[in-house]
């Protein structure tokens, strides 16, 4: 028999086990649970702190549109990147359908889609419909990299350099996100005054300027951020990702400093605040020309049809309505007749009025309805 004084002990190391066990359950029940995502593709991971090494990488695109900026006759005004996630493809249409690539062309201007892989919890879209996709239009950047919200610096990064190696001559690079409204005619005009108001190897970033943010400390919010991963207290000035436009010399130092710069997951705060700041890269406030409220889109809308208004905005959310894309887009370019208010005329934000609108969801997306009982 073993002594009475190992029993003891061996009941004592039982007894710490279990309680260590039971503490271990008991604060994971209460703990905000962290997403996973696969960064199985990347060259580095997040550990290193650095950015996917884009810089001296090759080719690092599962798809890219072979030669897509090769017509030396057209006067490549601008090149507009949409960051898309891969099932977004009713948005991609969307902007297919309000703004053919042919039409574009004849602008001065050409659009590509940024992509990554399809993430393993996507079932309902495959990469052979990716592939499908762009065999149709040629105009898909696909990543070697999960398609996920915290690689979207990734996705950022890759489109920058995809975009000033293969379309070098375009004199300007406007980067957007894919459920962004924006007025083409506006933005044409925009980049022509550009090029006689900038000299071509100016550093050039305009949008809209954030100033003043602080990082969000609060567990639960999409935007958490941990003192680890950004320490100040507010981010640097930078520009909403919603839209801006940049040149080719600030597109290429801005993608060379990724090499020695830390990772960091928001893409416009690291792009257009922390990158921008480390090459002193000037940012151009333009924020009269956005709009916060998809409601003032659709008014400009009713206002372009029934009142021959112009749109007193350049660009805005969609409001989770893709169609708004096309909508907005052929009442803005098709009113010839739209003239400028007046000082005397009344101003949208104290004539428009919102009208509550259910949008479906998509891909199995719930939807709540109300029913009567």
């Amino acid at each position: 028999m073993l002594p009475r004084v190992n029993i003891l002990f061996l009941l004592c190391v039982l007894l710490v086990l279990l309680l260590i066990y039971l503490l271990l359950n008991t604060s994971s029940q209460y703990s905000v649970p962290h997403p996973k995502i696969s960064y199985r593709h990347l060259v580095h991971s997040i550990e290193t702190d650095r950015l996917v090494d884009f810089v001296n990488s090759t080719r690092p695109y599962h798809l890219s549109p072979e030669s897509p900026c090769n017509d030396e006759t057209m006067d490549l005004l601008g090149v507009i990147l949409v960051s898309s996630y891969v099932t977004h493809d009713n948005l991609r249409s969307a902007h297919r359908r309000a703004m053919p690539q042919d039409k574009l062309k004849s602008l001065g201007l050409l659009r590509f889609f940024l992509l990554a892989e399809i993430p393993a919890h996507e079932k309902l879209i495959t990469q052979e419909s990716i592939e499908g996709e762009h065999r149709r239009f040629g105009d898909i950047v696909q990543g070697n990299f999960i398609d996920a919200y915290k690689n979207l610096t990734y996705k950022h990064i890759m489109g920058l350099k995809w975009a000033s190696i293969e379309c070098f001559r375009s004199s300007f690079i406007v980067k957007m996100d894919d459920d962004t409204v924006y007025d083409i005619t506006r933005l044409r005009r925009m980049l022509q005054g550009f090029r006689f108001s900038h000299e071509y190897d100016d550093l050039f970033l305009s949008g809209y300027v954030q100033s003043n943010k602080k990082p969000i400390r609060m567990r639960p919010s999409k935007w958490f951020v941990s003192h680890k991963e950004f320490r100040d207290a507010l981010y640097p000035t930078y520009l909403s990702g919603w839209l801006y436009i940049t040149n080719q010399r600030t597109a290429f130092e801005l993608v060379s400093a990724t090499e020695d710069t830390p990772f960091f997951w928001i893409d416009d705060i690291y792009v257009t605040g922390i990158l921008a700041k480390k090459i002193s890269a000037p940012l151009e406030r333009r924020n009269n020309l956005f709009s916060a409220n998809h409601d003032f889109l659709e008014c400009c809308i009713r206002d372009a049809e029934n009142h021959k208004f112009k749109c007193p905005y350049l660009a805005g959310p969609n409001g989770g309505d893709p169609e708004l894309i096309v909508r907005f887009t052929s009442a803005i370019s098709g009113c010839r007749e739209c003239r400028d208010r007046k000082d005397s005329d009344p101003k949208i934000n104290e004539t428009c009025v919102g009208v509550y609108k259910s949008h479906p969801g998509h891909r199995g997306a719930p939807e709540v309805k109300e029913f009567n009982l």
